[in-house]
């Protein structure tokens, strides 16, 4: 086996390391600044795991979704900068993401 490259991608003050395929046309996702959910849309039906990381790098929230388009909800969240990570089986990228008050 082939070990996976990673890269580093820097998120404030801090870096994650991340693996080298990483997609640079992560879903589309509104609104952003975002308040106590956002819409993700992508552009095909694939079954995607998503990991929210807060600033300093820890896995806040975390769960599958099998549609194309729908909600995730983030009222569980404080206000603050966030990194989602969406991983499928061909696929892995990344989004920043602001919530306000």
């Amino acid at each position: 086996d082939t070990p996976i490259k990673k890269i580093n991608i820097q998120f404030g003050i801090y870096t994650l390391n991340v693996p080298e395929n990483i997609d640079v046309n992560p879903p589309l996702i509104f609104p952003n600044p975002a308040t106590n959910k956002i819409t993700y849309e992508f552009n095909k039906v694939v079954a995607t795991n998503y990991m929210i990381y807060s600033i300093d790098g820890r896995l806040v929230q975390s769960g599958l979704i099998n549609r194309n388009k729908g909600e995730i909800q983030l009222n569980i969240l404080p206000p603050g900068l966030y990194l989602i990570m969406w991983n499928s089986s061909n696929q892995q990228n990344s989004s920043k993401l602001v919530i306000e008050n």
